[in-house]
């Protein structure tokens, strides 16, 4: 989070795939507007870089300087979109024996020394404070070096940009709740070590214009502590210029990018509109699965790739640094927006973990087991649209003597939007019903207000898949022995 010398990021073996500033002259001419406009140019010299440290610089008086080193994963190619496989912990991580545990608990009562002994040359950033960012997750070498921040979204996974796991990285560890870790009890906040089990980058990630930068780290054990909301419900797109938000990290102190603090800083911004920030950033570069935020004299920097852009006003997870024209020069931020990817979040986590998170959704019962084998499970998954307050409900009616009467669900007035519900119920395979979804705005769940959909499946096979429907006050199908 400092302002650092331009020239270093043209030898920064990690920024090899950086997109250089063209020099035709449609390119002058967009900056001589740009001028014209108020807006600030990149210098010549300056392409856009992500935020990863320059350097393999130990961070002084911190855990991994200590020698409490935690095993990482070994030399392979991170590219794998399938993750990577990685080994588990040494024994002896702060001063704890690993008797097979997957994660080690090293804060406790002692220590509050978060309010000095750090640099103050962070520009205008702010120590954060016990418990403010408890899901904040750091990302470190084995040799005690600052890497990227991340954010755990699950129990047993954590969100971080992809641009962090270049091919040939290895030696990574994740500290969950990392605050103050120099003080050996990280100043009084619980904070849990672990090892990396798999790495998932994003299938569509570009390293080169860090299109779709996410990744996410499946940890090699399980948190105990609570996991951030992230942004399932659009927030972002509804954002006004200037909107405030934070950024957290620990990020270099010094303009070489030789220093990083020990402790966690955080820094305001204000979000850029996406219109607003083309202009400024260039209208190719930017786009829909990328935020912008500008701060005053305010940013991250080397050391925050993948770190948290946070909403304290909805308390959720807006986006991950991800790049920009370097650090504190006039120009925004540029994160990776979590509502642009919610699926391929929701997708890859909510299958593969045992507490799911809320966005994984709300099951409203458990899956049964039906005790007559004439009963087959309807299985109904709902997924509201953006409408707020939205008002559905959702009813099936068994036929009897002819006529739908006998109602069998009954689910009243689900006023949660962008949610995901998940409903079960026995129901007797030789009988007729009618499913019927009934929405009060009358405007459907599709399309105008978001995605909403549904899927139907009974006795194994599916009635419907993600459907949708709009201009209507309800959507009515009939399934089984019709």
């Amino acid at each position: 989070m400092k302002l650092f010398i331009p020239t270093l990021i043209c030898c920064n073996a990690f920024l090899a795939s950086a997109i250089h500033v063209g020099e035709n002259e449609s390119d002058k001419k967009k900056e001589r507007r740009k001028l014209q406009q108020g807006f600030p140019v990149p210098p010549d010299d300056m392409p856009p870089m992500n935020f990863l440290p320059p350097s393999d610089v130990k961070v002084p008086g911190d855990l991994g300087s200590h020698g409490f080193t935690v095993a990482g994963f070994p030399d392979t190619d991170s590219g794998n979109a399938q993750g990577l496989p990685v080994g588990g912990f040494a024994s002896g991580v702060g001063g704890v024996v690993d008797s097979g545990a997957s994660n080690l608990h090293i804060g406790g009562p002692g220590d509050s020394g978060n309010d000095s002994g750090d640099p103050s040359n962070i520009i205008n950033g702010v120590l954060a404070k016990n418990g403010e960012y408890p899901w904040y997750s750091r990302i470190m070498k084995n040799s005690g070096s600052q890497w990227c921040g991340g954010s755990l979204i699950a129990e047993d996974w954590v969100l971080t940009a992809a641009h962090c796991f270049p091919p040939g990285v290895s030696g990574l560890n994740v500290f969950v709740g990392a605050l103050c870790m120099d003080s050996h009890t990280n100043c009084d906040q619980k904070v849990e070590a672990f090892t990396i089990r798999q790495v998932i980058l994003h299938p569509q990630y570009d390293p080169n214009g860090w299109a779709n930068d996410y990744a996410l780290i499946r940890l090699n054990g399980k948190s105990s502590i609570a996991p951030v909301q992230i942004d399932n419900m659009n927030l972002s797109w509804g954002f006004g210029s200037r909107k405030p938000l934070r950024v957290a990290g620990f990020g270099a102190t010094t303009s070489d990018g030789s220093t990083y603090p020990t402790k966690l800083y955080h820094a305001d911004l204000g979000y850029v509109p996406p219109n607003e920030c083309k202009q400024m950033m260039g209208s190719n570069r930017i786009q829909d699965n990328m935020l912008c935020a500008i701060g005053n004299n305010q940013d991250a920097c080397y050391g925050d790739s993948g770190g948290p852009l946070f909403d304290h006003q909805s308390q959720r997870l807006m986006g991950l640094v991800s790049w920009g024209y370097g650090c504190n020069i006039g120009l925004p931020t540029v994160f990776a927006r979590i509502a642009s990817q919610f699926d391929w979040l929701r997708n890859n986590v909510c299958p593969n973990t045992e507490k799911k998170p809320e966005f994984c959704g709300q099951r409203m019962s458990a899956k049964p087991t039906c005790k007559n084998e004439k009963h087959g499970i309807l299985e109904l998954e709902f997924e509201t649209d953006n409408w707020a307050p939205e008002d559905n409900t959702v009813q099936v009616f068994a036929k009897k003597q002819g006529a739908f009467k006998k109602r069998r669900m009954n689910i009243k007035k689900i006023n949660k939007r962008n949610a995901l519900f998940t409903k079960y119920k026995c129901l007797n395979k030789n009988k007729c019903y009618m499913f019927v979804m009934k929405d009060e705005n009358g405007d459907g769940i599709c399309c105008s207000h978001g995605a909403g959909k549904y899927s139907l499946t009974f006795d194994d096979e599916p009635i419907v898949i993600n459907r949708s429907f709009t201009n209507q006050h309800e959507d009515v199908l009939y399934f089984g022995n019709c």
